[in-house]
């Protein structure tokens, strides 16, 4: 019996030593094998019975697969070369007779936004959808949602309402298995809705922009253990319980009649009704995140969400798990680099003016001319900022570490950063904004002087 165990037992062994030293391709080999046979980071999960962001995790190097799931892997990514290296068969025009059927019917590969967690199916946790938009109707206040629907919330009182939004299946699931919370509903108070929960139409402080403590709705809220953030009660407010028994209880609250959602803030909403509202916004929270302020606030939001400050660690010390730090982690303030610097900064002190980046595009405009004002409707501007984009895909860009001053270093393409180089003389189209200069402005041509060339760019500074 020793024997048969030793015969069964060994050789599995080996085949766990040996996946150990199974080699792999690289990190950029095997997204490009994945996005070669159109498959998904959650078919690859569900094959590998894996989550998929650790199959993205192997995709960008943060991290490498063990034991049988690292020969999985391998042999997985040998199939997808296999195949995508195969040479594409054309069909010949003797071959009459139809393909033979295939033992299994392959399976169809889905859309992105099909299999990502940003489905527009609800969640199980939340069948409401992510958020209500609240509205006066009679004597009521009635909440629409993002699916269309609306219910009678029966609240009276500020109280009421929250802790109805605390049971009526409102939320979104969390963007990344190491967050520590799903997003908390959102309601947003419409206009009537404020002055019906008794809340002043606006803010008397324009200063703090947030309502006295001594107000008898914050009262009520205390009085049942709820409480408030630093920041108080004013457009975007937070309340919360207590965290009990690991259950967080909090509810985020848009006061649009206070200047929540407004154009201050970003968002240039057209003006619309309570129901086109909740599903406008509804979109908005199922393809980026749910709104807790301004676009900005929500940008940064979608950073920290997409790379936790922590994630989850088996200490074999400790024989379990624990929470240890999360090196793509877009959490740690971070002095920005030389150029992007704002006038204020110590690190501008003594800049030339020339030196300074002026980013807020936003100031780049012109009055559109007749012809085409006559021809297109809209006008459409594309904002791409790369820590967004290095948060929402696999790039290693914006990561958390402190930007690199070096002084006139030889240019490299590969490496992302701040370059100096002047181009403020290269043609351009006259009706865009020069995006050669600060100020978006082409300078004139200096009398007598050919336009510069830089054929060698010198890096000013590396980005964060």
């Amino acid at each position: 019996m020793q024997n048969d165990s030793e015969d069964a037992l060994f050789p599995r062994v080996d085949a766990l030593l040996e996946s150990l030293r199974t080699p792999l391709p690289d990190h950029l080999e095997r997204a490009r094998l994945r996005n070669g046979a159109h498959l998904s980071l959650q078919q690859l999960a569900h094959a590998l019975q894996c989550d998929p962001y650790d199959v993205e995790e192997w995709e960008t190097g943060s991290s490498e697969p063990h034991g049988m799931q690292r020969a999985a892997y391998a042999r997985l990514l040998s199939g997808l070369q296999a195949i995508t290296e195969q040479p594409h068969q054309q069909p010949t025009a003797t071959s009459s007779a139809p393909p033979p059927p295939p033992s299994q019917p392959p399976s169809r590969p889905r859309s992105r936004t099909a299999v990502t967690s940003r489905d527009t199916a609800p969640h199980p946790s939340f069948p409401r959808g992510p958020l209500a938009v609240i509205d006066q109707e009679g004597e009521g206040l009635i909440a629409h949602f993002a699916d269309q629907t609306w219910t009678d919330t029966g609240a009276d009182h500020l109280l009421d309402l929250v802790r109805w939004a605390l049971n009526a299946g409102i939320g979104r699931a969390r963007l990344h298995k190491n967050a520590r919370n799903d997003a908390d509903p959102l309601l947003v108070l419409a206009p009537p809705a404020i002055q019906h929960l008794g809340l002043p139409p606006a803010l008397d402080d324009r200063n703090q922009l947030r309502l006295p403590d001594s107000h008898p709705e914050i009262s009520r809220l205390r009085g049942a253990g709820f409480l408030l953030t630093r920041s108080g009660f004013g457009p975007w407010t937070r309340v919360y319980l207590p965290v009990e028994n690991g259950k967080r209880s909090c509810v985020q609250l848009a006061l649009a009649g206070w200047g929540a959602l407004s154009d201050r803030d970003g968002w240039n909403l057209p003006d619309l009704q309570p129901g086109p509202l909740a599903a406008l916004l509804g979109t908005y929270a199922d393809r980026v995140i749910t709104p807790t302020g301004s676009t900005a606030v929500c940008g940064q939001e979608l950073m920290t969400a997409l790379r936790p400050a922590t994630r989850a660690d088996y200490s074999p010390a400790a024989g379990r798990w624990v929470s240890a730090q999360n090196a793509n982690a877009l959490v740690g303030p971070l002095e920005p680099a030389l150029p992007e610097a704002h006038d204020a900064h110590p690190l501008a002190k003594g800049r030339r003016p020339e030196d300074a980046m002026n980013e807020e595009a936003w100031d780049w405009n012109r009055l559109p001319s007749d012809d085409e004002a006559a021809a297109y409707a809209h006008v459409v501007g594309i904002d791409i900022n790369l820590a967004f984009v290095a948060a929402a895909s696999s790039l290693d860009v914006g990561l958390n570490s402190p930007p690199r001053q070096a002084a006139s270093p030889p240019f490299d393409p590969a490496v992302p950063g701040t370059w100096l180089c002047d181009f403020s003389q290269a043609p351009h189209d006259p009706r865009l904004p020069s995006i050669f200069t600060p100020t978006a402005c082409r300078p004139p041509d200096p009398p007598g002087m050919p336009p510069p060339h830089s054929p060698t760019p010198q890096r000013n500074s590396a980005s964060r």
